[in-house]
């Protein structure tokens, strides 16, 4: 079956029909900066006891090899911000963790919701049927870059993507699409020490 031409306009507001806050759209490509930076990292040994850095490299700096096929990558923002802060009396914990469900499996639901939304209306050769296509820090991504790449906020100075809207309170999912969708980010500069 040929795949019809996905609009950028359709992915993100059925994004936000399943329950995300943002969506940006970015071209598969090799992210060259990044892999010379985890090359020079690797090399000097940073990584310590975190060995599973050293593994996958090609697949971590250019999602065509990690997902054969891969022509675009879906970056999905879900706000994880709460409404109301803990008692100051309580142990401090992160805010992402005051909710007792783990957000993988909120975002992995609504990837796959997400997923199924542009397959019922784009057809099932959208995304590979052979390689997990869906992440979440669950895979060899750089999830923070590729929502720069999708004109979703910038890297700050904490290391954390921020966004205008929410700043760093906000999880990341990706879905990798095996069809082109063009981009229609423009980059967003790098606004640390103006908030």
């Amino acid at each position: 079956m040929e795949t019809k031409t996905l609009q950028v306009d359709f992915i993100k507001n059925a994004a936000l029909s399943v329950g995300f806050d943002a969506c940006g759209i970015a071209r598969a490509t090799e992210l060259t900066d990044d892999a010379n930076f985890l090359r020079s990292w690797l090399d000097a040994g940073i990584q310590g006891d975190m060995h599973y850095m050293e593994r996958n490299f090609e697949k971590r700096i250019d999602p065509r090899v990690l997902v054969p096929g891969c022509k675009t990558v879906v970056v999905a923002l879900l706000n994880y911000h709460p409404e109301k802060i803990q008692d100051p009396q309580l142990p401090k914990i992160a805010k992402y963790a005051y909710s007792n469900t783990d957000y993988h499996l909120v975002i992995k639901k609504k990837l796959l919701q997400l997923e199924h939304i542009i397959t019922e209306t784009y057809g099932s050769n959208c995304v590979s049927k052979t390689h997990q296509h869906i992440f979440t820090d669950s895979g060899p991504v750089f999830e923070k870059r590729w929502a720069e790449k999708a004109g979703l906020g910038w890297i700050g100075r904490n290391k954390l993507l921020v966004t205008k809207k929410f700043g760093s309170s906000i999880s990341i999912g990706i879905l990798m699409l095996n069809v082109e969708v063009e981009s229609d980010h423009k980059p967003v500069p790098f606004s640390c020490g103006h908030c």
